[in-house]
């Protein structure tokens, strides 16, 4: 199960999954229906659908969470967010927006800012293991469609609210593992980095992992 949540978002076969067990495809097929009462293929598709469900409802329930802390960088004067929050939180109760929304069959459901920001922080707290999977994964469909060219976040760093060094360590095994596999088409690999520290605990990390700049 570790080795298809891991490469959920990849292409993994039957094959794959048997020699991550250490077993044959026909002993693994077996064991796997009597444990899930479903093949690979099954299970993996309803996990798959699944994670698409819960984006979805996220997006949907708390799309406000999504917008504005992406809109502003961190390091954004507080002022200058608290107004941007009161002109958000003021559009959100205009009568005529409000007619607006309505007649798009829109629902809303306004919050304030700090409840918001306590959403986002929910939505997007990552550990390690997730980011690590997360990163492996956008790897693994770059492959996949053969970029060449790839700008990532520091994941978890801005409302996940974790540490640099563990989102670089993350991160940065799985980009290093995958330009050292020689089956990447990545040629370039940007790391968008706001914070003076988070830029040079991603520089120290690469350079001790032995990667590439």
């Amino acid at each position: 199960m570790r080795y298809i949540e891991a490469n959920l978002f990849s292409d993994v076969s039957l094959p794959a999954i048997a020699r991550d067990a250490f077993a044959s495809p026909s002993t693994l097929l077996r064991h796997f229906r009597d444990d899930t009462g479903k093949t690979p293929h099954a299970y993996i598709k309803t996990r798959r659908l699944e994670e698409a469900r819960r984006l979805i409802e996220v997006g949907v329930q708390n799309s406000s969470a999504f917008a504005r802390p992406f809109a502003l960088p961190p390091g954004t004067p507080k002022d200058r967010v608290a107004a941007l929050r009161k002109a958000f939180d003021a559009t959100l109760k205009d009568p005529a927006f409000l007619a607006e929304a309505e007649k798009a069959n829109l629902s809303l459901d306004p919050v304030t800012g700090d409840e918001m920001s306590r959403l986002v922080a929910d939505v997007f707290t990552l550990d390690a293991d997730t980011i690590a999977n997360t990163t492996r994964a956008v790897l693994a469909m770059a492959a996949k469609h053969r970029i060449t060219s790839l700008a990532l976040p520091a994941l978890g760093t801005g409302v996940g609210h974790v540490p640099p060094a563990i989102s670089a360590e993350a991160m940065l095994k799985e980009v290093v593992a995958h330009l050292k596999s020689g089956r990447s088409s990545l040629r370039r690999v940007a790391f968008v980095l706001y914070q003076d520290d988070a830029y040079k605990t991603f520089t120290d990390t690469l350079k001790r992992l032995g990667g590439m700049q």
